[in-house]
């Protein structure tokens, strides 16, 4: 009499448990470090549409070619916050005094921030207006700082600058200064 042994298909209910602890041990660790990639990409996708807007603005005071100003003006009531929002139209009627007036001046676009997780504070300005030679209006260099809202975490924010001649940057504001920078961008020594 001859045994045979059958062969083994598939997993026994121990491996399965196992395999299955062990995934989950490894997506408990990798999960907070996905958590701040959203974060850190939530920031700099703010940032990049703030300059992306900020161009918008000055070309479309270059372009326009009657002399007119464009401008991006906050839609918060805040002062400093642009944390809700903006808009950029062209200043029509030329009334620098005024914010945007549906009756005279041309809308151009407007945004709506996600407001989830990222402030957007500028060093004075509610609204920076740019000249038919792209530059700014008050000739002042503007900081805007974008930061996830919690100042003491470890996803470093967006320091935007503009210069008076209507150039824009972005740069990396450490975790270290973020404490600083993200409350008062004019806290900023260039």
């Amino acid at each position: 009499m001859s045994i045979t042994k059958r062969q083994q298909q598939g997993f026994n209910l121990i491996e399965l448990i196992i395999i299955m602890a062990i995934v989950a041990i490894m997506a408990g660790i990798a999960a907070p470090s996905f958590n701040s990639m959203l974060d850190r990409r939530t920031v700099q996708a703010e940032a990049n549409r703030l300059i992306r807007s900020i161009n918008l603005a000055r070309s479309n005071a270059v372009n326009n070619g009657m002399g007119l100003n464009a401008t991006i003006e906050k839609t918060s009531p805040d002062n400093n916050d642009w944390s809700v929002g903006w808009r950029v139209f062209v200043d029509d009627d030329s009334n620098i005094a005024t914010s945007y007036d549906s009756a005279n001046d041309e809308l151009v676009y407007v945004v709506e921030v996600d407001t989830r997780a990222t402030s957007i504070i500028s060093s004075g300005a509610n609204r920076l207006m740019f000249n038919a030679q792209g530059r700014l209006v008050n000739g002042v260099t503007i900081y805007f700082s974008v930061c996830d809202d919690n100042h003491g975490s470890d996803i470093e924010g967006s320091l935007v600058t503009i210069r008076p001649t209507g150039s824009s940057t972005v740069e990396a504001i450490p975790t270290g200064s973020k404490a600083t920078i993200c409350v008062i961008p004019a806290a900023i020594t260039p």
